[in-house]
């Protein structure tokens, strides 16, 4: 049962006047149901109301109870479903349910809106209702609320929900509407064909690819990017690590798949694991990535700067002086425009505030060259705008106010078509009307914490819509496309009863990618696809490809009619070791056969393999057991030989079969004749046993033998043969043990008989020379103790956690020092030095603390945590001290940087615990250089996402050094250590517009900021200090900042020694991130936690 997406919280009057009741709707989290539109539905013959008197309530209890069935026309039977303590919750549960759904169910053109109202027996008018639309059909038969009321309202007794009576009243009402246009609505039914119903397919989503899914329909239905991709070369490309093959062959599933493509090829080929596939990110984010990665890979070939083409524009920044003859202009390119939302009502709104110039006056003049302090204009114009215009609606932005992210649901309008011609700077081309059409609205459907993407687009230059929502593709109206994407509230109003209920509904479901597609460039960016825009050499490869899948699909759909028989001859038991006779994952041999064929037919098959005549075969069952073991147990007999494999081995598809062979010389028996080849076997008295041969110089454990024996012989009696077996002396004393199971060896008495030691057919008996020796591994019984906790153990180095470096065979039952010691000798080094990490197998990653040193600690303690399965995985490190000592003291990281700011060497220092930063510092000072300026003084800082944000003084404990910050050691500059009361010490960080908020990145510092210093010469300062050139500093801006916004750029002849600074307050140094190509915004899902998009390969 599913809880609907939409309720409403009300307390109506029944009485009311007006007839008319307004209700504030709940805020929805996900999209909705359809809605309603007069001009989408008209009323059906669906109507009716049915009250419900549920007798003494609170004394029910069943977890379920259902009304009597009622009809609300002819044609169609409901009943209420309810859950008196709550469907798996603390809350009254309530659900409508069609009956007979298979039979009379509406048809899918129906749509159904139902209200369940709870009458309140103490207060007379006074209810609460909840209603929602639903699509009733034979897969959705019931939908209602499971978390209704509160069941501690519901039976509290001053709320009046329950009367003295102890009785529940609930009311509910349906009325049935008919889709009158043929929409996205219609998809609800489990049989909907997307291709045959809009010629498009869509793309499955992975747990959290709704945003990527989204983006890769738009770029598929942007034609001359597909065909782009469809011509990038990669025939020499591997399929798992190829971003442009993993794309050319999604596009062509796209084109050709019957059904929705998967996109796990692609997201493998970024080098993302299932982490990243279930972490929901910002579309316009991978956008930018995937454009930049796959404009890098297009360079030198024949599509090279296809992306530049198609999605740059050219944007110019200017400063204008008002009063002298001074411009000062610099161009930057653009893949998308990000335009606000807050505070405008439409798209031309935010381009007039976008190019709004600001005036730079008074305290704010602009400093031209040759000019000194001017009053300015400063602002943007676009020089050129794209083919394809990605427009980025700044939906979400930060509130100073709560300090948090929000969104911004406020209407916002976006034509299907946009003028963009008076945006232009005066030295643009204009020759070409900048007239944009929409192509593309991708849709957030959620809140700032996380949400749902998809996207309508219209793929060819006609005006009809298409919703690609994952899998699904449905054909929309412009309407739904459009205006249903502005945002803002909503007003839905409806009849109960007599009543005319108006709802108003915010909406969370709106526009956050437009695209928009010049008209100038109409007819070669959008067309339908072709068959001739996909390279034959491609086509062909991908059919090739499309047959093997075919191929293994068609053998694992008629998998169910054959039978493998895994196949176990002398020669395997002999090469196999440990328990048991041989593992069957590891036949090598093995015969595929009909059901429906003999076993005869499979004796022949087999012959023409291993090239032994089927006269040569003799075929005995392999059965498991019920403690787990498989063994050899009863020859296949010639009758079974004549019947169906399915009659002999019950429709198994697999079985295990061992095949004794004889030798080469023997004669094929004549047709009737019985076959004299194999030792006689009569069930009742004999018994095939097999046996192994334990040599204790050696330890070596091996099957020598398989031998059908008497019940009423013994140990003693086929010692002989067991001689001969082992290469033994005859006569030799023997010693011997029944491998029942791994955790059960016990010991043969050598004059029993097998009967009356309940040994028989498939029994595993070990022998070896008798002996009293008390040596370790003398027996074969001490022998086994070690097979069953033996265990390869792959040692993989901390700093290399993918790759193993050994893999060695170890006892579970070993200690810490031991397994220390035989890893130290493999590396050479003290056993002392080495230090463990467990493995942490849902993330195939090291766990986050290490091992501790103890002595009664065994390898399967460290190798098996709780609540996660068992791994074969260690991981170690090589240590500059013996561990007993780093235990004993803390392990710290620092990292030295220079007077400019540079990143030096990292430092890790081993301290007694309860030592001081004063000491931390003595210990680094020893091994760096300081500056011949310099005041010889370091301090430690912690460093915390680009902030500095704690300085730490000498006499703080090193233990307040904690593990997930930066700490950074630097030597106090001399102008630092000799300020005066009159100067001040500041923060400067590096900051780039990310909008709507700045990011901080790279090493911040501090400066002086000298009383009447003006920002030019604080400027020449820090230019020094971070040993820039000219042309390097030429793009840095100064700015007063607080938390993550500009408060107002400074100018060069600013003051602001005076300036008294707040605790958030800092100086901000505005450029160009250049250490990455990625983009840094933060997605929504979680603004500030989760990290940006990396596309690996």
């Amino acid at each position: 049962m599913s809880d609907a997406d939409v309720a409403n919280d009300v307390k109506i009057d029944p009485e009311d006047p007006e007839n008319v009741v307004e209700v504030e709707a709940m805020e929805e989290q996900e999209e909705p149901e359809p809605e309603f539109n007069e001009e989408e539905w008209e009323l059906s013959d669906m109507h009716g109301t049915f009250e419900w008197r549920i007798e003494n309530f609170l004394d029910i209890q069943e977890k379920k109870i259902t009304s009597e069935d009622f009809e609300e026309s002819p044609k169609y039977k409901w009943r209420v479903l309810l859950f008196p303590n709550g469907n798996n919750c603390s809350q009254l549960s309530v659900y409508v349910q069609m009956v007979d759904h298979e039979k009379k169910g509406p048809d899918l053109m129906h749509m159904t809106h139902f209200a369940v109202t709870l009458v309140n027996q103490k207060t007379e008018g006074k209810v609460y209702f909840r209603d929602a639309n639903h699509r009733f059909n034979k897969h959705d038969s019931d939908w209602g609320f499971t978390q209704y009321m509160k069941l501690s309202q519901v039976r509290d007794p001053n709320e009046g929900w329950v009367g003295e009576d102890g009785s529940l009243i609930l009311r509910v009402e349906i009325q049935g509407f008919r889709d009158t246009v043929r929409s996205d609505r219609i998809f609800y039914s489990y049989d909907y064909d997307s291709r045959k119903a809009t010629g498009f397919v869509g793309l499955q989503n992975q747990g959290a690819t709704c945003y990527m899914n989204s983006l890769l329909q738009t770029l598929y239905n942007t034609a001359e990017f597909r065909k782009a991709v469809y011509h990038m070369p990669t025939d020499t490309d591997e399929t798992n690590n190829s971003i442009p093959l993993a794309l050319q062959r999604l596009f062509y599933n796209l084109q050709h798949s019957p059904n929705a493509v998967e996109t796990k090829e692609l997201t493998k080929s970024f080098g993302w694991d299932a982490y990243d596939s279930f972490t929901q990110h910002d579309v316009q984010e991978l956008n930018r990535v995937l454009c930049d990665n796959l404009e890098g890979k297009m360079k030198g070939t024949v599509v090279e700067g296809t992306v530049e083409k198609m999605f740059q524009g050219t944007l110019r920044n200017y400063i204008s002086c008002l009063n002298v003859d001074y411009t000062s202009t610099r161009d930057e390119a653009f893949y998308d425009v990000s335009l606000n939302v807050k505070g405008c009502d439409n798209i031309y709104d935010s381009f007039d505030q976008y190019i709004e110039a600001e005036t730079m006056d008074g305290e704010n003049q602009y400093r031209a060259e040759g000019h000194g302090l001017q009053d300015a204009k400063r602002g943007c114009a676009f020089l050129k705008f794209p083919p394809v215009l990605m427009i980025h609606l700044k939906r979400f932005e930060y509130d100073f106010e709560h300090d948090a992210m929000i969104k911004v649901n406020d209407k916002y309008a976006f034509p299907p078509m946009i003028e963009l011609d008076k945006y232009l700077h005066e030295d643009a081309d204009k020759s070409v009307p900048q007239t944009y059409e929409l192509h593309g609205v991708l849709v957030h459907s959620g809140d700032v914490h996380g949400g749902h993407y998809y996207a309508f687009l219209r793929p060819t230059a006609d005006n009809q819509w298409f919703k690609f929502d994952d899998e699904r593709v449905t054909v929309a109206t412009s309407k739904q496309a459009i205006q249903d994407n502005y945002g803002g509230s909503e007003d839905v109003s409806y009849t109960l009863g007599s009543k005319t209920v108006k709802t108003s509904s915010k909406r969370h479901t709106n526009g956050y990618m437009l695209v928009y597609v010049r008209m100038a460039d109409m007819h070669h960016v959008l067309e339908p696809a072709k068959e001739e825009d996909v390279p034959p050499e491609l086509h062909e490869r991908f059919l090739r490809e499309q047959d093997e899948i075919d191929k293994k699909r068609q053998e694992k759909a008629d998998a169910h009619k054959y039978c493998q028989i895994k196949i176990a001859r002398e020669q395997d038991l002999k090469e196999h070791s440990g328990f048991d006779l041989f593992d069957h994952k590891k036949a090598e041999t093995s015969v595929k056969i009909l059901k429906t064929a003999t076993v005869a037919e499979a004796k022949a098959q087999l012959a023409e393999q291993i090239e032994v005549p089927a006269h040569r075969q003799r075929w005995w069952h392999w059965v498991g057991r019920q403690n787990k073991t498989t063994r050899p147990d009863v020859p296949v007999s010639a009758a079974e030989e004549k019947k169906m494999i399915m009659e002999v081995w019950k429709y198994q598809s697999e079985v295990k079969v061992f095949v004794e062979v004889a030798d080469e010389d023997v004669p094929e028996p004549a047709e009737g004749e019985e076959s004299t080849v194999f030792a006689p076997y009569k069930a009742s008295t004999d018994a095939l046993m097999s046996f192994k041969f334990y040599n204790p110089e050696d330890r070596s454990l091996k099957y020598v033998g398989s031998k059908i024996c008497s019940v009423n012989d013994s140990l003693v009696t086929i010692s002989n043969d067991l001689c001969a077996m082992a290469g033994l002396p005859e006569g030799t004393e023997l010693m011997a043990y029944e491998e029942i199971k791994p955790s059960m060896i016990e010991p043969v008495t050598a004059d029993r008989s097998f009967k009356d030691a309940e040994i028989g057919g498939g029994d595993v008996i070990t022998f070896q020379a008798a002996t009293t020796s008390e040596e370790p591994f003398a027996k074969a019984i001490e022998h086994y103790e070690y097979i069953q906790h033996r265990v390869d153990v792959r040692f993989r180095e901390l700093s290399n956690p993918k790759e193993d470096a050994y893999v060695m065979e170890m006892s579970r039952k070993m200690l810490y020092d031991e397994v220390s010691a035989t890893l130290a000798e493999k590396l050479e080094v003290p056993p002392l030095h080495l230090r463990f990490t467990s493995h942490n197998t849902f993330y195939d990653q090291p766990k986050t603390h290490k091992i501790k040193r103890n002595e009664k600690l065994k390898l399967s303690d460290m190798l098996y945590g709780a609540y996660q399965p068992a791994t074969d995985v260690l991981y170690f490190e090589k240590l500059e001290c013996p561990i007993t000592e780093l235990e004993n003291k803390k392990n710290v990281k620092v990292t030295w940087y220079d007077a400019n700011v540079k990143e030096g060497k990292e430092h890790s220092l081993l301290l007694e615990k309860d030592a001081k930063i004063e000491q931390l510092l003595e210990k680094v000072k020893e091994n760096v250089e300081l500056s011949e300026n310099g005041s010889g003084k370091l301090r430690l800082l912690e460093v915390w996402h680009s902030k500095i944000t704690k300085i730490m003084q000498p006499s703080d404990p090193i233990y307040l050094i904690n593990d997930y910050a930066s700490w950074r050691v630097e030597e106090i500059p001399k102008e630092e250590d000799e300020m005066t009361e009159d100067d001040l010490l500041v923060r400067v960080q590096h900051v780039q517009k990310d909008h709507p908020l700045l990011r901080l990145f790279g090493d911040p510092f501090f400066m002086v900021l000298r009383k009447g210093e003006t920002i030019a010469e604080v400027k020449k300062r820090i230019q020094d200090k971070l040993a820039l050139t000219d042309e390097e500093f030429e793009g840095y801006k100064i700015a007063l900042c607080s938390f993550l916004r500009i408060d107002h750029y400074l100018e060069d002849d600013a003051v602001m020694a005076d300036h008294k600074f707040l605790a958030n307050e800092y100086i901000g140094l505005e450029h160009k991130d250049t250490s990455t190509k990625s983009s840094t915004k933060r997605t929504h899902h979680s603004m500030f936690k989760e990290k940006a998009i990396v596309i690996k390969n």
